[in-house]
């Protein structure tokens, strides 16, 4: 394989994990997007795209691609130097504060509830569900 198309294969990765960060609402997905995009990081040992470059790439505002950076940024996942670029962070990102994970858990359990209820749920349905799903079962 050469150079040219290795890169393109890094670049296509690349722009994969951000968009999928960038339209992923699911923390899980999230998780395994951090990963694939630590490891693929990691193997090419480059810089995140920039800002402008990847809204260019991916056809969405700049300042949405700016937001989801610095969110990055926040969440430990990113490390920004002035001057020089992003990069995915070397040092394990900080944990969750518990009432972060409680206010997040919480929200969850609304949205699941609400669309529960939507489809004519009810909550002792979703709780045995997930009981079920917990024990193996389908």
């Amino acid at each position: 394989m050469s150079l040219a198309n290795l890169m393109r294969v890094g670049l296509v990765i690349e722009t994969c994990t951000h968009a999928a960060m960038a339209l992923t609402t699911v923390p899980a997905v999230a998780l395994a997007i951090f990963f694939v995009f630590g490891v693929h990081e990691s193997v090419w040992a480059t810089t995140a795209t920039t800002v402008r470059q990847l809204a260019v790439d991916l056809k969405v505002n700049a300042n949405t691609v700016a937001r989801v950076y610095a969110a990055l940024e926040r969440d430990g996942v990113f490390e920004t130097r002035r001057g020089v670029g992003s990069f995915v962070s070397t040092t394990p990102p900080k944990p969750m504060p518990q009432r972060e994970r409680e206010r997040l858990l919480r929200a969850f359990a609304t949205r699941v509830l609400a669309d529960a209820e939507s489809q004519g749920f009810l909550l002792e349905d979703v709780l045995g569900a997930l009981g079920a799903r917990r024990t193996g079962g389908r």
